[in-house]
């Protein structure tokens, strides 16, 4: 099967796999937001990002080089095996010593026992790892998403259950223990491929070549991610931070969604047309208007009606969170349209290219941060966004150069989407401020405005880009629905011609 018919056949399964983990982890998060508190979820933010700092220190790139390699896999998967269970090893003796350090610094013990709880857990992990790398490249994403969903649905069951029988912040905490193993072995027993005993040490170097810049770029997008999490816990508590990371995680749960399924699909699908840059452009852009249809209209309603449904589905407790979500989602618009982008550098093997750029925007974001946290969450989401906003326009452009486009030409694909969401928001708010002076429960306005909202950027954009709203129907009804269930009634579910069907196939116009 080649490349394309690969992508075919494990696009609706990836797709599959993100809406029913996003819609599981909308659900819990509900359930966990009632039950338990900010400063629960604070501690656990803490915790997380101070780990994910030691973690991306084994961080060489070391799947990433498996899906790039295109030849002697078999000597280079058998490498990385081994070299992820030894960076694994030594990254878990680490933590065991700075973890009372860290723990130490934020004033809560409760990080360092959570701490070597993820340690653990990274070593059982590394015995996945390669297996995971190397179905990705042979794009089995049926595979992958039968493991993950079962893995997703069990972990949701058992932290809501442990935050209903009172475990609090641990709820957060020990699914993930517990379903670790059985995660690795689901890897071992889909994908058939097993290590040799050889360590295939001389491969090593090479991989540390490659990946370094991986680590490197990793790292510093890292600070640039979470510096506000780190700068916020210190400054101003657990219970501020966890309403912060509540208004972060809502204002990127369309991004995560949407765009997780192109990321996933965009790294070895880009890599294979490489030597293709005609094809390869067509396909970013193709990828690019496909998030941006979908979703631009989500973020303008969770920005409308943010302050409606938090109270009345989360609870009087989260209503803090509110400003600072709307904020967010402000940079979250931009950061959803451009990140197709950031699998150019990735394809095109130059992450040395990230490497930098998000190193000299480090400082800016950290001091932007620093400054407005002194205001409160508020302040720390306006330092945070903007910086953010204008260094994700900033990277677009430099990643779109390799591949021989400028900044124009993602903006015209993606201005339909903006331009009808624009007219969705102006009608919604209009709708909005009427029913509430008319005194409407906030209940009955979501009800009836929140599928209106859909209705009119639809009518928007097939009276304005009509051409667009045939590519949207086309996607959702012919291509992912209707085909879906013919394929799902085929007993070998051998075609797959949903969503990269519609960017890998070749048309006159975007």
């Amino acid at each position: 099967m080649d490349l394309i018919a690969k992508a075919k056949a494990g696009t609706l399964w990836m797709a599959l796999q993100e809406v029913s983990f996003r819609v599981l982890s909308f659900g819990t998060n509900i359930i966990l937001a009632r039950l338990l508190f900010p400063r629960d979820f604070g501690v656990v933010a803490l915790a997380l990002v101070a780990w994910e700092i030691i973690r991306l220190l084994g961080n060489l790139g070391i799947g990433a080089k498996l899906i790039h390699q295109q030849d002697d896999i078999e000597g280079y998967a058998t490498a990385a095996f081994w070299l992820n269970i030894t960076l694994a090893i030594i990254l878990a003796v680490l933590t065991a010593i700075i973890a009372p350090y860290i723990a130490l610094f934020y004033s809560n013990d409760l990080i360092h026992h959570i701490l070597l709880l993820y340690s653990a857990v990274y070593i059982i992990q590394s015995l996945g790892s390669t297996h995971l790398a190397l179905l990705n490249k042979a794009l089995a994403f049926k595979k992958i998403a039968l493991v993950e969903l079962l893995i997703t649905f069990l972990s949701k069951s058992i932290a809501i259950t442990m935050a209903i029988t009172g475990y609090g912040v641990w709820s957060l905490v020990i699914p993930e223990v517990i379903l670790s193993p059985l995660k690795v072995l689901g890897l071992w027993i889909i994908n058939p491929w097993r290590p040799s005993l050889a360590l295939n040490i001389s491969y090593w170097r090479d991989i540390f070549v490659f990946g370094f810049n991986f680590l490197g770029a990793d790292l510093v997008r890292y600070l640039n991610i979470n510096g506000d999490y780190m700068i916020i816990g210190k400054l101003l508590g657990e219970h501020s931070l966890g309403l912060y990371t509540f208004a972060y995680n809502l204002a990127n749960l369309p991004f995560q969604a949407i765009t997780a399924v192109a990321a996933k699909v965009a790294f070895p699908i880009l890599s294979g047309l490489q030597d293709n840059l005609e094809r390869f452009r067509e396909v970013f852009l193709k990828m690019t208007k496909v998030v941006s249809l979908v979703s631009f209209p989500l973020l303008i309603e969770l920005f409308i009606f943010s302050d409606l449904f938090v109270p009345l589905i989360y609870g009087n407790k989260w209503e803090a969170s509110i400003l600072p979500l709307k904020i967010i989602i402000g940079f979250v618009l931009f950061r959803t349209f451009a990140s197709p982008g950031g699998q150019i550098l990735f394809a095109m093997g130059r992450p040395d290219i990230l490497f930098k750029f998000n190193l000299g925007q480090v400082p800016f974001l950290l001091t932007a941060v620093f400054i407005g946290a002194r205001y409160g969450i508020v302040g720390a989401a306006i330092g945070m966004s903007g910086v953010l906003m204008v260094g994700t326009l900033v990277l677009l452009y430099i990643s779109l150069r390799p591949i021989g486009l400028s900044l124009r030409t993602p903006f015209q694909a993606i201005f339909p989407a903006a331009a009808s969401s624009g007219l969705t928001a102006l009608s919604l708010g209009l709708l909005k401020g009427i029913f509430l002076t008319a005194g409407l429960q906030n209940y009955l306005i979501l009800i009836s405005l929140m599928p209106l909202g859909f209705v009119i950027y639809l009518i928007a954009l097939s009276l304005f880009f009509r051409d667009d709203f045939k590519f949207l129907r086309n996607l959702f009804w012919e291509e992912l629905i209707g085909r879906a269930i013919t394929t799902f009634r085929s007993p070998d579910f051998a075609s797959f011609p949903v969503g990269s069907a519609l960017l890998l196939r070749k048309t006159k116009k975007l």
